[in-house]
């Protein structure tokens, strides 16, 4: 198996921190808007 390239290491940190912060931002929007009510007036 071929080691990855730094390139495609550093990449796939960006696409965890990435994928980290959608996580927390969902999280967040769940508990600071439970109901999603926020959703239903954007619409």
């Amino acid at each position: 198996m071929n080691k990855p390239s730094k390139k495609q290491a550093n990449i796939d940190k960006i696409y965890e921190e990435i994928n980290d912060l959608l996580i927390a931002n969902f999280v967040y929007d769940k508990i600071k808007d439970p109901e999603g009510l926020l959703d239903k007036i954007d619409t």
